[in-house]
Order: C-alpha cells, then structure tokens, then sequence
C-alpha cells in the first residue's frame, strides 16, 4: 500500500529469508518493522551499534541512511512501514526505538493501517492525504507513547482497535467492559461516560436509544 511518500507492506514467508546488502545508495527515510510472526534480524542498522532483533509481538523504528541487509526465521512475518525522513527524522535520527506491538499506541496504529488497506482503492486524493497524515501521526504517537484521542480522524482507528481487541480474546473469561475501557485509558465507567457525552453531546445509553 502507498499513499503518497508513504509506504506499508506485508513480509510474510514459510522460509527463512537472508540478504546481502545491496551497496551504499544513501536513503532518508524512517522504517518501522512490526513483528507478526517469528522473528527477524536487521543486521546493523545505522546508529543501533548492532544488529536488531524484531521478533513477533515487538516493534522497531530507526531512520535509514544506507540500506542494511536482514535474517528471517522459518515462517516469519512484519508490517513495514516506510515514511519521508522530515516527517520522523527529530525523533528518531540517532535514537532508533523498540517497543511492545501490544501497546496502545501501536495497536491503533495498526488498527488504522488495517482499515486503510481494505479501502485505499476507492480513496480519492483528498482522503488519500488524510490517510498517510493520520500514519504519521499515529506513528509519531508510537515514539511518543501518546496520542490525541480526542482528534476525531482518529476515532474510527479507535473504535477498530477496541474491536479487535474483544474478536482476539472472545474467548477469555477475564474479557470485560472495564478491561477495554483500561485499554482506551478510561478509569471508570463515568469517566467513559463523561468523555462520551462531551464527544456525542448525549449519554451512551441516550445515543443507543436514538433511531437509526
């Protein structure tokens, strides 16, 4: 998927990967390699002062100067993310960054990425923008550990995100309505409430109650 100066793909193989690097064409851009399934080794990436290491479940962002060859594990799998150097560069040139796939943050990111691929085709160019503005956002968010909740070009990737989190564990009895509300940072059901009702102007169940 590419969105203007912003790209995601999909890596996904049943065998193990090795490249060589492939010369000293100079890049700037920031890649973000989230692991999905097994692991992958980026082999010294500019300013780690090593290898890094993405196995599933974990994230990793870093500016990329010069390409770096990488290793896969038997049936591996990543999201990766390309965005323009001016966009990340402060926050990440010199200081790359890892992280937990599982963190808020990052499941919005990726519940956005998500809906995005299932309708970039039909997207027009104003959409579009929006869009891979949102990414970086989302992503800038990432490094930061925070976003702003309250911007509703976001909500759709929240409600996703909430959704997602309930499909993957419909099967556990420790899944509750308090447990998805700690997930958005609510502490307690009026504190959904409130924030609910200064969203939407009426109560849930006020909202619930008007006709379709």
């Amino acid at each position: 998927m590419t969105l203007q100066d912003t790209a995601v793909n999909e890596l996904r193989g049943s065998s193990p990967v090795n490249t060589q690097a492939v010369g000293t064409h100079e890049h700037d851009h920031i890649r973000l390699c989230v692991g999905l399934r097994g692991a992958t080794t980026l082999r010294d990436p500019h300013d780690r002062g090593g290898d890094a290491y993405v196995s599933a479940g974990t994230c990793f962002m870093h500016h990329v100067v010069t390409e770096n060859h990488f290793h896969t594990t038997p049936g591996s799998g990543n999201r990766i993310f390309i965005f323009p150097g001016d966009a990340l560069r402060s926050l990440v040139a010199g200081k790359p960054r890892a992280g937990q796939a599982a963190s808020p943050a990052a499941q919005v990111l990726m519940a956005h990425t998500s809906m995005v691929q299932r309708t970039v085709s039909d997207l027009g160019p104003a959409a579009t923008h929006a869009s891979r503005n949102a990414l970086i956002e989302l992503a800038e968010g990432l490094v930061l550990d925070h976003f702003d909740d309250r911007e509703p070009t976001f909500t759709p990737a929240l409600a996703q995100a909430a959704k997602d989190l309930a499909d993957a564990r419909l099967a556990d009895a420790g899944l509750s309505p308090a447990t998805i509300a700690a997930h958005r940072h609510f502490t307690d059901s009026s504190h959904f409430v409130r924030a609910f009702k200064k969203q939407y102007r009426a109560t849930p169940a006020q909202f619930a109650r008007r006709p379709a």
